[in-house]
């Protein structure tokens, strides 16, 4: 729920009643394990529905005593039933009630779907319903009950579980009817991606996408927003993800350039973050050769101060990988070029990229990079990351038949 906005801000105010009851204390829900509360709650909620009715005997008010929005550590323990003599033993009714659980269906809870969402115990009966094989007209029906708070639920804690498996039982026209009411607001969809549960269940939107529509609705969304979402802990695997699978067939098109030249854009900033140098790299990975070639450009002349930070260390070393041997042998020369290139051979990550620089550089460009091994050898060998470099220096050099004559360096 948003801060300084009302509850249920999209749909006409209802009376209290325990489905709001259980909004307000969703921190503070009994465990797995306390059966007894749980199903005392199931039972609430169903004979709110009008589902259910617990046996005459022993009758609970609908409404907890004293409730009035303040959280469960403030109204006092669970109801006891004391009509057997048995003191301090919590009402259940679970042999009576599973029967009622078990022959719901999602019709009988027309109407109810949003509200039941946004609760534990209401979201965790959907999802039992959904996965049972559920026929068109009631995943219809659970459609047009939430149709218009997709963008809610899918930030809800227990809502997202609910869409979740919407997504996955719903056929093409109901998927394509959700991303258009997803992505009609781009400032909105870009939200629910950096959210926690929204990227959540955006993911299990993307393994279930099944049409080009669909991935044009969705990319033309995200692609405004792809540089922020890949700086996020959240929303960087949402963007990994389309990389990985869209890079094919399906990513021709317009919202496929927009979504490259978003990220090459912000390529340089992106590259230092823990989460965006992981797309920078994937971008790489593609092996797009217009997309490599403009991604090494908006580096270029940053590669020695890249090579000095522990994650854009990860994506110099990536490029000189990836790219081709003229690409990789220009990355080279600036790093041999610049005043400060000694403080690499020594640097705790500028290290890595020396040692790639030495696997894949070929003629000239490999006999400059010895040479500046040799001429700092007596540094490197009392510092334990120019130990490494020389290491592997010595392992080429026995490997291939090597311009010099001078003795292995130890």
């Amino acid at each position: 729920m948003e801060k300084n906005q009302p509850p249920y801000q999209d749909s006409p105010p209802k009376p209290p009643s325990l489905l709001d009851y259980y909004g307000l204390i969703d921190d503070n829900c009994p465990s797995e394990n306390d059966s007894s509360v749980r199903t005392l709650e199931l039972e609430d909620a169903l004979s709110h529905l009008g589902l259910y009715s617990p046996p005459s005997h022993c009758q609970r008010p609908l409404t907890p005593p004293g409730f009035s929005g303040q959280k469960r550590s403030d109204r006092g323990n669970a109801p006891i039933d004391n009509s057997n003599g048995d003191k301090g033993k919590p009402i259940s009714h679970l042999p009576q009630l599973t029967p009622f659980v078990d022959s719901l269906s999602l019709g009988d809870l027309r109407g109810q779907i949003f509200y039941l969402s946004k609760n534990a115990y209401g979201s965790h009966l959907l999802k039992k319903l959904i996965m049972k094989d559920p026929k068109e007209d009631e995943i219809e029906m659970v459609l047009s009950d939430m149709i218009n708070h997709v963008s809610k639920l899918m930030r809800d804690r227990y809502g997202n579980y609910v869409i979740q498996e919407i997504f996955k039982v719903c056929n093409e026209k109901q998927r394509t009817r959700i991303i258009a009411s997803l992505t009609q607001s781009r400032s909105q969809f870009i939200k629910i991606c950096h959210n926690q549960y929204g990227a959540r269940a955006v993911l299990v939107l993307l393994d279930h996408i099944s049409s080009q529509q669909q991935i044009s609705l969705f990319m033309s969304a995200l692609s405004p927003g792809a540089a922020a979402l890949a700086n996020d802990p959240n929303g960087h695997f949402i963007i990994r993800h389309c990389l990985q699978n869209f890079s094919g067939d399906d990513n021709k098109g317009e919202y496929r350039v927009h979504l490259f030249a978003e990220i090459i854009a912000n390529a340089l900033h992106l590259a230092q973050d823990r989460h965006g140098n992981f797309v920078v790299q994937l971008l790489l990975e593609l092996g797009i050769a217009e997309v490599t070639e403009n991604l090494l450009g908006q580096l270029g002349g940053s590669y020695l101060a890249l090579s000095r930070k522990k994650f854009s260390s990860r994506v110099v070393e990536r490029c000189l990988r990836k790219a081709g041997e003229e690409q990789a042998s220009w990355i080279i020369l600036e790093l041999l070029t610049s005043p400060n290139i000694c403080a690499l051979l020594v640097d705790p990550f500028g290290n890595f990229v020396i040692q790639t620089a030495l696997e894949v550089s070929q003629g000239v460009i490999r006999r400059a990079l010895f040479n500046l091994v040799q001429l700092n050898a007596h540094v490197m060998h009392s510092n334990l990351f120019g130990k490494r470099v020389l290491a592997l220096f010595n392992d080429l050099k026995l490997q291939h038949d090597s311009p010099f004559e001078s003795k292995t360096l130890l």
